[in-house]
């Protein structure tokens, strides 16, 4: 028996999370998985975190659905999302966690508690602190990691070189 080793599903398209058309039509993204599933490739739609909706394939389809998908227009093309990693150039990097929206909300968090128990002098203390370390995370923290080779880049300073 033959035991069912599942592929790693790549992004081959990408779309804003709205509403694209009228109810009862399908989306683009339906659209073009509807195509896909036609030519024989296995197509999913995923919801992501910074993008929208994402159509899916597996890693061994990828071409294929590339180049079937070179003949239906993206009427909401989303290019340049995610950088190619500079040591291998694969196009499918992970997106690391916002650290610094978290600790920018984490911050003011606290300095609204501390501005409702009557200390307004520390509640801005503890925002411009927060502010100075939220801005030196974005700065010095990789935004992506590659998939392929595991190197984190994307920090702020490497696309100002």
């Amino acid at each position: 028996m033959k035991r069912f080793i599942p592929s790693r599903l790549i992004a081959v398209r990408h779309y804003m999370a709205m509403s694209y058309t009228s109810p009862g039509a399908d989306a683009p993204p339906e659209q073009d998985c509807r195509v896909l599933r036609t030519h024989g490739i296995e197509a999913y739609v995923k919801g992501t975190r910074r993008v929208g909706v994402a159509l899916m394939v597996p890693e061994h389809q990828y071409e294929k659905a590339k180049e079937v998908l070179s003949s239906v227009p993206e009427l909401f093309a989303l290019h340049d999302i995610a950088p190619k990693c500079p040591n291998c150039h694969s196009e499918h990097p992970y997106a690391r966690p916002p650290y610094a929206f978290l600790l920018l909300l984490a911050g003011m968090t606290a300095a609204g508690v501390a501005i409702a128990y009557g200390y307004p002098n520390t509640s801005g203390i503890i925002g411009v602190l927060t502010a100075v370390i939220a801005t030196m995370l974005q700065v010095t923290i990789p935004h992506w990691q590659c998939r392929s080779c595991g190197k984190l880049y994307g920090t702020m300073s490497e696309t100002q070189r």
